[in-house]
């Protein structure tokens, strides 16, 4: 049985973090020859969710969430972390890490990344999973609304947010895939920032926050 391993990517990389811990129980998985029934993929939003524990249904679930990944990065994992285990569906929640490479860094007086490239590299790197995709259920998830403190730009973070939203839903209109809205459930009634009491630190959602968003995916579920 030969099992694909993509290999470390470089030094401090987020994705790297898991790599070793992700080939181990795919080969068990692909061992056991296991139906999985849904597979959700993404950064630490994902990671740190049991979905087992807030969601109603009987499938067999698995999480391959990495903390601090980004869509270059899940893009070059994805064959390994979800296609090869061949799931019924694969829900997908991914970009805020790429979004906040915007930010300058203070430290090292460095100048954060055109927005405008940032938001492109998320929309070809989404879009080249879809096609790596055919097959397989897919849905795409929302970016989640912020609230964090400075140095960072809230407000432009939101916005990049919102416009990131806007082309996820584009693309899942253009391949017919399931939209899950998070952002609309979590906003305040600006549309845009986190709710208050909703989160650890203004971006990771907390018990109430993963509530709301397990609602959200009640109607794709089951």
């Amino acid at each position: 049985m030969e099992i694909i391993k993509p290999g470390n990517f470089g030094t401090n990389v987020p994705a790297d973090v898991r790599r070793c811990e992700f080939d181990i129980e795919n080969e068990e998985l692909l061992y056991l020859n296991k139906k999985i029934n849904y597979l959700f993929i993404g950064d630490s939003i994902t990671h740190f969710w049991n979905q087992a524990a807030y969601l109603s249904t009987d499938g067999f679930i698995v999480n391959r969430g990495i903390g601090g990944d980004s869509t270059p990065y899940l893009a070059r994992r994805f064959e390994a972390d979800a296609l090869q285990l061949k799931p019924e569906h694969i829900i997908l929640l991914i970009g805020i890490n790429d979004i906040l490479t915007t930010q300058p860094d203070l430290w090292w007086r460095k100048p954060g990344r055109d927005r405008g490239q940032v938001i492109t590299q998320i929309k070809d790197n989404l879009e080249l999973i879809i096609q790596k995709s055919q097959g397989i259920r897919l849905s795409l998830c929302s970016i989640l609304p912020v609230e964090i403190c400075q140095p960072y730009d809230r407000e432009m973070i939101n916005d990049m947010v919102l416009e990131t939203n806007g082309i996820i839903q584009e693309l899942c209109k253009k391949y017919s895939l399931d939209y899950v809205d998070y952002h609309s459930a979590l906003c305040c009634q600006d549309g845009k920032t986190l709710r208050q009491g909703l989160s650890h630190d203004g971006m990771h959602p907390n018990g109430k926050g993963y509530e709301i968003m397990a609602q959200a995916l009640s109607g794709i579920i089951s």
